[in-house]
């Protein structure tokens, strides 16, 4: 009788509140790839928001059970000191993935409140003790990663896992030339993406530029200011899709756009559509930052980095008067090998704790 061999390590994410989205998505596949089962520990959805805190603090205790690791996702901070009571509980290390912390968010990016205001240091400290609950704590990028070793202190480690793009997305050729130039906008109206000085920009552009615009959240305000500029006839709001939908529309686009927000947060992530743009093999104008400036070498020319409103305008009438789009077969890989890389950090913390 053969036997089926040892069981393989378990990891546990928790509190996951889109199995879909690629942040946890890509954590989950590396895991699988290192020979260990990853178990999903899903966030609770509806109900009164006690009792949401309460059902996943049972699940996090339930799902536990049994596991190696531990990893607290994305948008979960304020949840990290219990997870770390479970996961001492359990005798396991904590891995929190800090991508979007709460203080640069509401305060640094949105401005909800004043950085002087009680909500604000209660949202600072909400950060900090997600940090100091981790064994390993996660963030996006390199710089991102030094400002946290910098304010924090090196007493909890952290590393920069680039978000990257699905294994999935391959580079497609661009679409026959023909006087015009198609670019998407993804995502919402929120500071983070700098959605208005995209809009300046395309107002400022060659009447052939025309703007696609995948858009979550309220479409009115930014109709309302499509209008005012005087472009309705060259932009079209569509609504949200799924990722894969998603980069179907960017395979039919030109130019893909990326982030141009003025927050400190804006200058040290990378988004998930810059990613998935170059991997499809678009060409992607996104914002000049130390986090954007690291993709350079691996995106060949199908990235360029401005820095201003003007700056965006010109690239987009450069790449509409080339009348061929730029290509780039290997771009995908190159990118894939650049996440490898950065991941091999992560493989070597496992290594020495669980496998």
């Amino acid at each position: 009788m053969t036997g089926e061999g040892p069981a393989k390590p378990v990891a546990v994410q928790l509190r996951v509140h889109d199995i879909g989205y690629p942040r946890n998505a890509r954590l989950r596949e590396h895991l699988r790839l290192l020979g260990m089962e990853v178990r999903v520990s899903p966030r609770a959805q509806r109900g009164p928001k006690p009792l949401r805190l309460l059902a996943d603090l049972f699940a996090m205790l339930r799902d536990t059970r049994g596991a190696r690791v531990a990893v607290l996702s994305e948008f979960s901070l304020p949840s990290a000191p219990a997870a770390r009571v479970i996961a001492r509980l359990r005798g396991i290390p904590l891995i929190v993935d800090g991508f979007v912390g709460k203080h640069e968010t509401a305060i640094e990016d949105w401005g909800y409140a004043s950085p002087r205001s009680l909500r604000a240091l209660l949202l600072r400290l909400v950060d900090r003790a997600s940090v100091r609950a981790a064994d390993l704590y996660l963030i996006d990028t390199e710089a991102r990663a030094e400002a946290l070793r910098e304010h924090h202190g090196r007493r909890t480690p952290v590393i920069g896992l680039p978000v990257g793009a699905p294994r999935w997305i391959a580079p497609h050729p661009p679409r026959a030339a023909d006087g015009t130039l198609r670019v998407l906008y993804s995502g919402g109206n929120i500071p983070l993406h700098g959605l208005p000085l995209a809009l300046e920009a395309v107002a400022a552009a060659d009447p052939r530029v025309r703007l696609d615009l995948v858009l979550s959240g309220p479409r009115e305000v930014v109709q309302a200011r499509i209008d005012a500029l005087g472009i309705g006839d060259r932009c079209t709001i569509h609504p949200p899709v799924s990722h894969r939908e998603l980069v179907e529309r960017m395979e039919d686009a030109d130019v893909v756009l990326g982030i141009f927000g003025d927050s400190p947060k804006a200058r040290g992530v990378v988004a998930n559509k810059v990613w998935q743009g170059l991997a499809a093999g678009r060409p992607v104008v996104t914002l000049r930052t130390p986090a954007t400036e690291e993709l350079l070498p691996h995106a060949g020319g199908l990235l360029t980095l401005v820095d201003d409103a003007a700056g965006l305008t010109r690239a987009l009438d450069d790449l509409r008067a080339r009348g061929r789009f730029p290509e780039d077969a290997q771009v995908a890989e190159r990118l894939e090998e650049f996440v490898r890389e950065r991941y091999r950090a992560l493989d070597d913390w496992l290594a020495d704790r669980v496998r």
